[in-house]
């Protein structure tokens, strides 16, 4: 028995002790306890005042030494008897589980395996150090012991082992594993990876990863998992492209070629559209340099989204054949739009238009403004005037099906004869799928007679009788709740969003009309001004007729948006962003369709599900269900082989949407189609192109990375070996305790605690009889 067990107790089965308070009262009458003892030794070095300094001062600390003694025993001093066992250090075992570790390269990842297998054995009989075991391939994740089970017998139907294929982050998945604390202590990581990594780490390690390698304070060895023998491969890296382009227009883009280990010689690109060979360009595959870059040149001949395919043959040599092809998707539009712009006088509006238009380069503009009508008196013979006549039949007969768009701009077709051309607009508009727009003035609307016209027939708007129907008040409009969502007057937030008509400046003048027909929509109205029917006077009205659209603009003063407002920012183009929309919707331009196909990713990996949405809206653009949608998957090329899915027939929600879901086993690219109606009418179609790809960033960096696996070894003072090499490491072992048992002993009410009490008041009494005191 130890002097420890005779002064107090038994200790055995404890390994450790703490001093410790066992008193139980609250803090606040411990301070005051504290207080009235401070008080008490202050009183009583007043009562010595007139004796020597050295006999006060001896008097004072013999008090304050009973002070404390007293203290003490408030305190209730005890032990705390402590029973510690060491925790077991967390190893972690990362191990990679990307593609270029088991799709691209299986057996990597049967080397990786039996790697984790013998440095798992290696702790197995350490009482310091245990395994966790993590796959990761762009996160980091914690396996299950079932999990773990899988990995170690490679069961391919366990999550475990089933190949990630979006990108190996080696430094992303560091930085998910827990770092080291006194409850979980870490001894090690052994990161166990080809070091293929595809978000451009290297092996200069920036500060940044520096200090993130830093932050487990624990050494992070590493296991190269490699081939044992030379890499080669050709690839094709990226085609730089735009993501759009013109019908007919030349469509530049250049191929980038990446080879490694391959003998110089010269091999052949070859580009594809929809399945179908269009080029072919010769690549020089040299020592010289790794990369390759061979642009191409073509003029689309049809409008819509179309996928181009990039090919190098395989080389005998290659360790991997699937980079040696790329898709990528391309949307070709129709070259330029053919607008006939109609004007009835030049005006500043006339004018801002007519400009605007002109600097489009996808605008193909015929421009026609009246300088002289019929009837005016110019004082000289026709022949004798530089104006040509206005050509009402070639435009309105012979040449009119080869515009998009008519515009008539304050436009009075009277005085021109032109009645029985107005039914060949309606036509246009009504069969042909054509665009029209009526903008306001002096001269339009009721001003010019259009009323019971076929004109009258496809506008947006009712028509008031007779004439003297102009208010020349100016006025700012305002956004109708279906203006707030229509594509037309979307500005975008640099304009103020839903206030931005409200920055621009006041319009001058508005023609007014009955209302806004039953199938159609109002966009601005006006703030002050109302229709027959009691509701806001439109200012800007769209509508469907047949397969075409019109759009009515009930005012000559649009131009007044082109002036930069401080308001906006100074910008000064809300005029032609507002033109610009419209001219998108009265073409009725894909993006603008009534049914649209969203997909959450437009490329998808084989096994992977394909998440396709198809969106109905309604007039005012908003989510809207009921719709009757037929949808089809198509094949592009002959990669694609799972042949033609059967149409799909269905109905979008009340939340306007039709959810899909489709899986795809093997690499290639579909056309996926929409067509919808709703009540009986037709509004729209759509497509987008679908990729299946395979693990394109593994395949093109699945070259393993013995440099940059050294250095995250080094920087963290771990060790690199490859996996052949039989690795065994050595860890750091924190020395970190959990409390199992503990007891807590009193020492306060032992005898000589009171001895030491009153040993200090009777030192202090016979002080103060010794020295004369009371």
């Amino acid at each position: 028995m130890n002097l420890f067990d005779q002064v107090f107790e038994s200790t055995q089965g404890f390994t450790d002790f703490q001093l410790t308070w066992l008193t139980q009262l609250p803090s606040g009458l411990l301070w005051l306890a504290g207080a009235v003892l401070l008080f008490g030794l202050w009183l009583s070095f007043q009562t010595s005042q007139g004796a020597p300094p050295k006999i006060r001062l001896g008097l004072l600390a013999f008090r304050t030494l009973g002070a404390m003694a007293l203290f003490f025993v408030i305190l209730e001093p005890g032990l705390r008897l402590l029973n510690k066992e060491s925790i077991t250090n967390k190893i972690y075992f990362l191990v990679d589980n990307s593609a270029s570790m088991t799709e691209v390269h299986p057996e990597r990842f049967e080397k990786a395996v039996e790697a984790l297998n013998a440095l798992k054995s290696d702790i197995a009989q350490s009482k310091k150090f245990k395994g966790e075991v993590w796959s990761f391939a762009q996160k980091a994740k914690r396996l299950s012991i079932e999990e773990q089970s899988s990995l170690l017998k490679r069961d391919p139907s366990s999550p475990a082992t089933r190949p990630a294929i979006q990108g190996t982050h080696l430094l992303e998945a560091l930085a998910e594993l827990p770092a080291s604390t006194d409850e979980a202590p870490v001894g090690g990581v052994v990161l166990i990876s080809d070091g293929a990594d595809t978000t451009g780490l290297t092996e200069s390690l920036s500060p940044a990863v520096r200090d993130e390698l830093r932050r487990l304070q624990v050494p992070i060895h590493t296991v190269l998992i490699d081939d044992g023998e030379p890499f080669r491969d050709v690839a094709i890296e990226e085609v730089i492209h735009d993501e759009f382009a013109f019908v007919r227009n030349e469509v530049k883009l250049e191929v980038l070629i990446r080879h490694k280990g391959i003998d110089p010689k010269t091999v052949p690109v070859t580009l594809y559209e929809d399945g179908k060979e269009m080029a072919t360009a010769q690549a020089e595959l040299t020592a010289d340099s790794s990369r390759v870059r061979i642009p191409f040149s073509f003029r689309p001949k049809r409008a819509g989204k179309r996928l181009y395919t990039v090919r190098v043959p395989v080389d005998p040599q290659e360790r991997i054949f699937q980079n040696n092809r790329l898709d990528f998707t391309l949307k070709v539009i129709r070259d330029r739009l053919r607008v006939l712009q109609v004007s009835g006088h030049p005006s500043w509006d006339e004018r801002f238009l007519r400009q605007l238009l002109k600097e489009n380069p996808s605008v193909d503009l015929i421009s026609f403004f009246i300088l002289r009508t019929p009837n005016d008196q110019s004082g000289a013979p026709s022949s004798e005037l530089s104006l040509i006549p206005f050509p009402t039949r070639q435009l309105f007969t012979e040449e009119l099906h080869t515009f998009d768009i008519v515009i008539f701009q304050d436009f009075d077709y009277l005085p021109y004869h032109m009645s029985h051309y107005l039914g060949n607009i309606r036509d246009f508009v009504r069969d042909a799928g054509g665009g029209f727009l009526m903008i306001g003035g002096d001269r339009t609307f009721s001003e010019g007679a259009y009323q019971h016209t076929p004109i009258g027939d496809i506008l947006p708007v009712e028509l008031l009788s007779g004439r003297g129907h102009v208010n020349e008040e100016s006025f700012k409009p305002f956004l109708t709740s279906s203006g707030k969502t229509h594509p037309i007057t979307d500005l975008g937030q640099a304009y103020g969003g839903e206030q931005s008509f409200q920055y621009f400046n006041p319009l001058e003048g508005v023609n007014r009309v009955a209302k806004t027909k039953a199938n159609a929509q109002t966009l601005l109205a006006h703030p002050f001004l109302n229709g027959v029917d009691g509701e806001p006077l439109p200012v800007v009205s769209v509508g469907e007729v047949g397969r075409g659209r019109t759009m009515a603009i009930l005012t000559d003063s649009t131009w007044m948006w082109s002036l930069p407002q401080a308001a906006t920012g100074g910008r000064a183009d809300a005029h032609r962003k507002f033109y610009a929309n419209a001219l998108r919707w009265l073409i009725q331009d894909p993006e603008l369709s009534r049914v649209r196909i969203q997909l959450t990713q437009k490329e998808t990996g084989p096994g992977e599900k394909a998440i396709i949405e198809i969106h109905s809206l309604n007039e005012a653009y908003r989510l809207s269900g009921g719709a009757e949608v037929t949808f089809k998957i198509s094949p592009l090329d002959e990669a694609s082989t799972m042949g033609v899915f059967p149409a799909e027939k269905g109905l979008t929600g009340d939340d306007g949407k039709w959810i899909l879901k489709k899986t795809f086993d093997t690499p290639g690219a579909y056309r996926l189609e929409v067509q919808a109606e709703s009540n009986g009418h037709f509004i729209g179609r759509d497509d987008e192109i679908l990729i299946i790809q395979g693990a394109r960033k593994e395949l093109l960096f699945s070259e393993p990375r013995p440099e940059l696996m050294a250095a995250i070894s080094e920087m963290s003072m771990g060790q690199s070996v490859r996996a052949n090499s039989k690795p065994s490491f050595s860890y750091q072992d924190q020395e970190k305790y959990r409390i199992v048992q503990q007891k807590s002993i009193p020492i306060w009410n032992r005898y000589w605690a009171l001895v030491f009490v009153l040993l200090g008041a009777v030192v202090e009494w016979w002080w103060r009889r010794r020295r004369g005191f009371a």
